[in-house]
């Protein structure tokens, strides 16, 4: 089964553990390898909005902690990667190059931002690209070279690179490591996972905020800004701690087999683990 989910037509999600997920791995080559096969240490990365300079400096600790670990290292990009910081263009270029180091993989999903985005550019609809350009991406197209004055679906188009949006259409909703459910926003509660509506899991807050989500796994999500904290709830560990207005983006890692949990955190000063 197909677990990309990743254009809002209705797929089925995936119903086991065995499903597939696009990943970039080290050199950059973009494959599907079963979930089965994640790295035993994975970190869930927080919604990067354009900051290149804070993905940089949490990647670099990201390596390195594994690496202190003997451990290769998956990272899943939890979505939100897009639109209101100044470096849009640059994010996409880093996560589009992928792992510099060999048995690392990156697997980044997809938010409401790369959605809205994608509809921004691909719709052909002005009410739906000014809502984007309200909405962060004129940030995005200024790192692209344009402005907000001239900004048209037709000029935004021509200044986007087509690869990027390639990028945006091919990622998936969801991922899967052992006890650990990878999202953007969260999940229905009390919905299976195979009955997930792809549009929640990109915009879920109060229902999945404040009531148990019934399901198998701990649900690592973003997209739920706090003011610099991680936020920790039962079956849940939110990591958007608003790093395009904090300046502090942070990661979780996790040992799946072992179970158990730490955040690295990365403010545009100084590094911090907890």
């Amino acid at each position: 089964m197909d677990a990309t989910i990743s254009r809002m037509q209705g797929l089925p999600l995936p119903d086991d553990r065995a499903a597939y997920t696009q990943s970039v791995t080290s050199g950059g080559s973009r494959g599907e390898r079963p979930e089965a096969d994640a790295e035993p240490l994975v970190y869930g990365v927080g919604d990067v909005h354009g900051m290149a300079d804070l993905l940089s400096h949490l990647l670099a600790e990201i390596e390195a902690d594994s690496a202190l670990c003997g451990l290769p290292a998956t990272v899943v990009f939890l979505g939100d990667v897009v639109n209101r910081g100044d470096q849009t263009r640059q994010v996409l270029d880093r996560l589009m190059a992928g792992p510099a180091r060999p048995g690392d993989r990156w697997v980044v999903l997809r938010g409401n931002h790369e959605q809205m985005m994608l509809d921004a550019l691909t719709a052909g609809c002005p009410v739906t690209f000014r809502r984007w350009l309200k909405m962060g991406g004129a940030q995005t197209l200024a790192s692209y070279g344009g402005t907000r004055k001239r900004a048209t679906p037709e000029r935004a188009r021509e200044l986007v690179d087509p690869a990027h949006l390639r990028f945006l259409a091919g990622l998936p909703l969801m991922h899967i490591a052992g006890d650990y459910l990878f999202v953007h926003a969260g999940v229905e509660p009390g919905v299976p996972l195979h009955r997930q509506d792809a549009a929640r899991l990109m915009t879920i807050r109060g229902r999945f905020l404040k009531k148990a989500h019934g399901l198998p796994f701990t649900v690592v999500h973003g997209h739920t800004p706090t003011d610099g904290e991680p936020m920790v709830g039962p079956g849940r560990i939110g990591v958007d701690t608003g790093a395009y207005y904090t300046g502090i983006l942070t990661a979780v890692a996790i040992e799946p087999k072992r179970g158990g949990q730490r955040f690295l955190r990365v403010p545009a000063s100084r590094t911090t683990r907890a």
